[in-house]
């Protein structure tokens, strides 16, 4: 945090600008209010409602804090309203992630059946997850 609060100072930073809900984000959402320093938040107003998840908590620090917050969807904006959050520092700019997904998919599909064939797979014989929380992958 001391190296992210000596960057803000010595660019003279008008805003910080983080994405998501890990550690990271929190650490630059409360290095800036520190700073005085307006925050914006990619990705603000989602939630689980789950405060074990160390991302909910994240998550909720980053928005209260926040100057601008970029929700990713409508159904992301209520959540905002309810905490609080004034109406005219919210902005819907669509999810980063499904907006990347979309403009890679054409390049994969292309190539989909070399890879397949080059890994001896078939299409229809596997399921490609990502399992990476602790309710996913502790206490099998």
């Amino acid at each position: 945090m001391l190296g992210l609060e000596r960057a803000i100072r010595d660019y003279s930073s008008s805003v910080i600008v983080a994405e998501g809900d890990m550690n990271t984000v929190l650490a630059a959402a409360l290095v800036s209010v520190k700073c005085l320093t307006p925050f914006a938040h990619v990705e603000a107003g989602l939630r689980s409602w789950n405060m074990v998840m160390p991302e909910e908590v994240n998550r909720r620090v980053a928005d209260a804090v926040a100057s601008l917050h970029f929700a990713p969807t409508n159904w992301a904006t209520p959540n905002l309203l309810f905490e609080g959050v004034p109406s005219r520092t919210v902005h819907v700019t669509g999810n980063t992630i499904v907006d990347s997904l979309q403009q890679i998919m054409g390049r994969v599909s292309d190539r989909s059946d070399s890879i397949l064939n080059e890994y001896g797979l078939d299409k229809d014989d596997f399921i490609l997850a990502t399992l990476h929380r602790a309710e996913n992958t502790n206490n099998p």
